[in-house]
């Protein structure tokens, strides 16, 4: 491929804006696309033909102002018709409304890339199965940006500087990579979705672990707050043993990439401090306020497709994850949620019943 990748952005929200219009901003042809039923949230950028970056954004492409785009569409076929990367940046619950909206005009040869994944490769591939053109799916730990609508612009307060990627199957990783790392150098190459939904570092290690020991103030007086600098330290003990239990399976699956929450964020955010409380209480969003309806979706996003899949996977392979199954309890007693019923199971993923040597090759070549 001489040219660079050629890019649909599907989700016209916050992340969906910034991806668009920060690689718009690096010369890549980009297409904006939305479902027909949201079709109003492109109204900005279709009148105007692109989107607006505030001055005081920071990109990947070193450049704010106006990014044009090549479509602004909610029409699939016409949003896919020469697309070689379909990023998909909505939270996990909506995965499978875009992907039945735009599987019918999938063609070979794309790559479909989930930019937070929670398994999304394993899941859209067990849900649509035949239903597939010889496309790849592929899936990074993590959403590129820290970023937020701004009227009809989108303010890009920090870019993350790490974050990786891993197709299922995983025997096509390294073409993946090839492609979409022209897209953000910023992509590391990971070997299977085992590295990026357990080793890998991003969301589930701290919106759970963090807002346990102040839910009561969140769900309850105020809420919602000022979630990085209302960091406490006992939540960063929770954000420690939950690590702890994440390297213990990652080994037990025998993958090498696994990383602390700390150390990703030192990584990613170029943060630090003596802990992760202390490094999210000076961060530059330090003053950032999640309402507690926001914090309750992403505590949901997180137990429901990474937690319970987790939880399920060491019960397979005989790994216990006690404080992880404590987590997912707990918040469901403050949430009044049946997170065990909600959460996914193995049969989703297409793991059920196999054993280690079958996870390890159903996720490296599609076959069980």
């Amino acid at each position: 491929m001489d040219m660079p990748p050629r890019l649909t952005v599907c989700g016209a929200g916050a992340a969906g804006l910034a991806i668009a219009a920060d690689n718009a901003l690096k010369g890549l042809a980009v297409t904006l696309f939305e479902l027909p039923t949201l079709a109003e949230k492109l109204s900005s950028a279709r009148e105007r033909g692109g989107i607006e970056v505030t001055a005081d954004s920071e990109t990947t492409a070193g450049k704010t102002g106006f990014a044009r785009l090549a479509r602004v569409t909610s029409d699939p076929a016409e949003a896919l018709a020469d697309a070689d990367v379909i990023m998909i940046t909505v939270p996990a619950m909506y995965h499978d409304a875009f992907m039945d909206a735009i599987a019918p005009h999938l063609t070979d040869g794309q790559i479909v890339l989930f930019n937070t994944g929670y398994w999304a490769s394993l899941r859209q591939a067990r849900r649509l199965g035949d239903g597939l053109p010889d496309v790849t799916l592929a899936e990074s730990n993590i959403m590129p940006y820290i970023c937020q609508p701004r009227g009809d612009a989108i303010a890009i307060g920090r870019f993350k500087r790490h974050f990786c990627v891993a197709a299922f199957p995983g025997d096509r990783s390294q073409a993946v990579f090839d492609v979409v790392g022209r897209i953000y150098s910023q992509y590391d190459p990971a070997t299977s979705v085992l590295d990026t939904n357990i080793a890998a570092a991003g969301n589930p290690p701290i919106h759970v672990t963090l807002t346990i020991p102040i839910a009561g103030f969140y769900f309850d007086r105020y809420m919602g707050g000022k979630f990085y600098q209302d960091a406490t330290v006992p939540g960063a003990r929770l954000v420690d043993a939950f690590d702890a239990e994440r390297e213990c399976l990652s080994q037990h699956l025998g993958s090498d990439l696994f990383e602390a929450e700390f150390d990703f964020d030192k990584r990613s955010y170029l943060y630090d401090g003596k802990d992760i409380s202390e490094a999210l209480r000076s961060s530059p969003h330090a003053d950032w306020f999640a309402t507690a309806a926001y914090l309750e979706q992403v505590c949901s996003e997180d137990i429901i497709y990474a937690f319970v899949p987790m939880v399920r996977l060491g019960e397979a392979l005989g790994v216990e994850l006690p404080v992880t199954r404590a987590m997912v309890d707990i918040m469901g007693v403050m949430l009044q949620r049946d997170y065990w019923a909600e959460g996914l199971d193995l049969a989703a993923l297409g793991l059920a019943g196999l054993d280690l040597a079958g996870i390890r090759r159903f996720v490296m070549t599609g076959q069980a």
